[in-house]
Parts: C-alpha cells; sequence; structure tokens
C-alpha cells in the first residue's frame, strides 16, 4: 500500500526585496547547465563545480517555472556533482529522477562509457521503480511544480526540482530538493472566513441546534471528501482548482454554521 503523506506548504512567498536581485530565466538556467556539461566532458573539475553552483543559484532565482527537459538536465548535473563527491547513492537517487522526468533519455557515452562505474550507476537507476510519491496539500492562491509539471504530489525516494508560485505561474521558491528535505516553509498570511456578532448564547436558538449542526456536518463532509480527493496521488492534476474551490466552499460553509449558530 502507497504510503502518502499530507504536507502544507504555507505561501506567501520570499519577500520581494529577497528575490529582486537574481531574476533567472530558463534561458541562463540552459547556459549554466550546459557550461557544467562541457566542463565534465573536458574533465574540467573545477570549472564543473563552479557551472554547478552557477545553475543552483541560477534555479533559485528564476521566476518562471521550469520545462521537463530542464528539471531532467539538472537532475543530470547534480548526479554528476554527487559523483565528484563520492556518493554513489546519490548519484542513483538523481538519475533515477531524470529517467521518471524523461524516461527515453540515454547517458552519452562523453560522460560515462559502458563499463565505466558511472554508466553502471545509471543502468542501476533506470532499473529502479518509480518512486512512490506523497500527497501534498497546496493553499489557496499558489501552485505546486514539481519537475517542471503542476501537481499535488511529491517523490519519496528521489530528488525532485520543486516550485511554488501564484495562481498566474510568477515563481516565488524554486530550488532543488533531495529526499527527504521538507518542502519551503514560506511564511503566509490566514485571514478569518467569517465574523458573528455577539458573544451571548441565545437559548431559544437551542431548538434548531440540531438542523444547524446537520447542515454544518453536512457541508464539513463535502469539504473533508473534497480535500482527500485532492491530496490523492491518483487525482489527475486538471481536477486541482474544481476540488480546491470546492473544499473551500464546504469549509467556509461549515465554519460560518458552527461559529454563528448559537450567537446573537
Amino acid at each position: 500500500m502507497r504510503t502518502v503523506a499530507v504536507l502544507a506548504i504555507l505561501v506567501a512567498g520570499l519577500g520581494p526585496a529577497a528575490r529582486a536581485a537574481c531574476p533567472a530565466t530558463s534561458g541562463d538556467l540552459a547556459v549554466a547547465l550546459g557550461r557544467a556539461d562541457d566542463a565534465w566532458v573536458a574533465m574540467d573539475l573545477d570549472g564543473f563545480n563552479r557551472a554547478a553552483e552557477e545553475a543552483r543559484e541560477t534555479l533559485s532565482c528564476l521566476s518562471l517555472p521550469v520545462t521537463p527537459a530542464d528539471a531532467a538536465a539538472f537532475h543530470r548535473m547534480e548526479a554528476l556533482a554527487a559523483w565528484v563527491r563520492k556518493d554513489r547513492d546519490a548519484t542513483v537517487a538523481a538519475f533515477r529522477a531524470v529517467v521518471e522526468v524523461q524516461p527515453d533519455y540515454a547517458i552519452p557515452e562523453t560522460v560515462a562509457p559502458p563499463g565505466n562505474p558511472l554508466h553502471a550507476a545509471f543502468e542501476e537507476a533506470r532499473g529502479a521503480k518509480r518512486s512512490p510519491r506523497a500527497g501534498v496539500y497546496v493553499p489557496p492562491g499558489s501552485v505546486l511544480w514539481v519537475d517542471g509539471a503542476r501537481t499535488n504530489t511529491q517523490p519519496i525516494e528521489r530528488p525532485a526540482v520543486v516550485q511554488v508560485s501564484d495562481d498566474e505561474g510568477a515563481v516565488t521558491w524554486s530550488g532543488w530538493l533531495a529526499p527527504g528535505d521538507a518542502l519551503p516553509p514560506i511564511a503566509g498570511t490566514v485571514q478569518p472566513v467569517a465574523e458573528c456578532e455577539g458573544t451571548r448564547v441565545n437559548a431559544p436558538l437551542l431548538a434548531g441546534a440540531a438542523l444547524g449542526l446537520a447542515a454544518a456536518g453536512g457541508l464539513f463532509a463535502l469539504a473533508a471528501d473534497a480535500r482527500v480527493r485532492e491530496v490523492d496521488p491518483a487525482t489527475p492534476d486538471g481536477d486541482l482548482d474544481a476540488l480546491e474551490q470546492r473544499a473551500r466552499a464546504g469549509l467556509v460553509g461549515s465554519g460560518v454554521a458552527l461559529g454563528c449558530l448559537l450567537y446573537t
């Protein structure tokens, strides 16, 4: 049975001042990744490390979601970086990300020729099962992107390029997360859904409390059902907006019914 963890992203994004100094485009990322590839082929490890660091900084500064191809290229770079650190497990995990995002990818002989231990690590990754995924609760007004695709799940056993954007697609957080890394703890604003006047229990309304509670319970059940479907990894990404709206409407309705039922 697949274990589904429900994680929360509290979103308002990094403050404008924190990101204003480094806006970057997908073209900038492609250039940095290309430099890393060129340095690897030339066996220039210092140049590779510099280019890899440049690519990481560029990823953190992107203003729009990456493409799946760019995400796969970034994972490939991190696989090579882990190999330089002599971390074979991390190399295999990053290669797993590559082949999950781009199933037809074949590692070039200029990067890892057949018979090379690095090539064996790639073949191990290609033969592994797809990583299980954890369901993610994304707050209203925010969108989660994993490896260039809008989603409500996150891989558990391999790294991912994770980005958070607003509804218009403007990225507020961008980075590469290794297995076990937490989603970005970005602070947001919580607004009250309703306000009731008065603080005194109205005894005459107690007779109608059962009906009110039944209505609130029904609304809450609708909201709970929508929320469970939203974090279900089997839910199509195209259904996320409708489920989010249904969950919010049910929670608001149940909260108002329960909060105002006994007050005047």
